[in-house]
């Protein structure tokens, strides 16, 4: 099943819901692409994705290439995004997080809902 997303805006926090299945770098690319238009659009600079739906399988390079991406398309902004996961692939998106981190991107990943809220509110 390809990833899907909903979305809904509560204060100045746009928050997305993620389900399918992150198994391949083109449906993650696609599902990224979808998710910072949409951001984009609504002027949100604070994002909160909760993917724990999400079957996450992609390989180390995958991530890397993605997280190079992201990078690329928020560039201009001021983004701050906030990524939640199933504990079993927080190694890996760890990494996403350092990836762009390294290349001036806020992205803070969490296992925790609330703590995850809670980072995106004080930044």
């Amino acid at each position: 099943m390809p990833i899907q997303f909903t979305s809904k805006i509560e204060e100045d926090i746009h928050i997305f819901t993620v389900t399918g299945d992150g198994n391949s770098l083109e449906n993650a690319i696609n599902y990224s692409t979808s998710l910072i238009a949409e951001a984009q659009q609504s002027n949100s600079q604070k994002i909160l994705c909760d993917e724990r739906g999400l079957e996450l399988t992609l390989s180390t390079a995958d991530i890397y290439t993605l997280a190079e991406l992201t990078v690329k398309m928020l560039s201009s902004s001021s983004a701050r995004i906030a990524v939640i996961y199933k504990p079993e692939y927080l190694e890996k998106c760890k990494f996403y997080e350092t990836v762009t981190g390294n290349r001036g991107l806020l992205v803070h990943i969490n296992t925790d809902y609330d703590e995850a809220l809670a980072w995106l509110k004080k930044h």
